[in-house]
């Protein structure tokens, strides 16, 4: 071989061998940069529901990670909890600002992690009765039942919202005027954040019912009631002796919840007993049922 053409061989070995050299460190490098990406990134949760989230690993042979709220593992009562499965559940009072951060961490690598970002908004309320169910026009008190009702939530009389009294998340107590007869729906809206109102709702019938005197309403109360109250006697007094009894055979029964295991006496029922018959809608219910009591 002439001494030109080996040289030239020479040097396109040499310049085969440095671009191999040059693939193997770039085009076919496999490394991966160990991430963990959670899923959803961001969403919305109303307080009391759950919501799931989960992890992938990538970069690391261990794809186990813990789960933690604001960096707080597994969450607390205020920001909310966290289980080992990714199910995140939100504080019973929302925390302010009303955002948190949900992380899941590597196990393998503490120094990575995926973070998701949680808007936590008020619950939609739901409502499952209301005393009385019939009103006469002018003023009148309503009591409202059901679930997740926050402090500041309104009773929605039509579109009018009633001056209310958050009571508990399970009752409210609203008075407004009722200037019209016919039937009117019963809602309730929580505020915000998140501010919506309850998908169920009841209706309150509004008539002119018959005139009652103050003193025929006294002794019908004393009679069939633990007591003549004054949002009674406007009661009877607007819609009358007969829209007064059926509303109270519609009425929610009280409840009594079952003893603890450990208790003995009946004080603890006859303080709920004593509960009731000041605040219970089902006045006549328990008035008879006491009477029969006595027999």
């Amino acid at each position: 071989m002439p001494k030109h053409l080996h040289v030239l061989s020479l040097g396109l070995f040499a310049l085969s061998l440095a671009t191999a050299g040059c693939t193997g460190l770039t085009g076919n490098s496999t490394s991966t940069t160990p991430k963990v990406t959670t899923t959803p990134a961001m969403v919305i949760v109303r307080e009391g529901d759950t919501q799931a989230f989960t992890a992938k690993v990538t970069g690391i042979s261990n794809t186990a990670v813990t789960w933690s709220v604001n960096g707080i593992a597994t969450g607390n009562a205020t920001v909310g909890a966290i289980n080992a499965m990714g199910v995140y559940t939100p504080p019973a009072t929302l925390p302010n600002p009303n955002m948190v951060s949900v992380q899941a961490t590597s196990q393998a690598n503490p120094a990575i992690m995926g973070i998701s970002t949680v808007t936590l908004l008020n619950p939609i309320p739901i409502v499952m009765a209301i005393s009385p169910t019939t009103i006469g026009l002018g003023s009148f008190n309503i009591v409202v039942t059901g679930s997740k009702f926050v402090s500041g939530a309104k009773v929605m009389f039509g579109a009018t919202a009633l001056t209310t009294t958050f009571v508990s998340s399970t009752e409210l107590v609203a008075s407004g005027s009722a200037n019209a007869t016919g039937n009117v729906t019963v809602t309730v809206q929580n505020p915000d954040p998140g501010a919506i109102v309850s998908t169920t709702s009841k209706i309150e019938a509004v008539v002119s019912g018959q005139a009652v005197t103050a003193a025929a309403t006294v002794r019908f109360l004393e009679e069939s009631t633990f007591g003549p109250m004054p949002a009674l006697l406007t009661q009877v007094q607007q819609t009358g002796f007969t829209s007064f009894l059926n509303d109270q055979f519609n009425a929610p029964a009280s409840t009594y919840p079952d003893p603890g295991a450990t208790v003995n006496t009946l004080f603890p029922t006859q303080q709920v007993f004593f509960t009731n018959a000041l605040t219970g809608p089902d006045q006549l219910r328990q008035r008879v049922a006491f009477a029969l009591s006595q027999i």
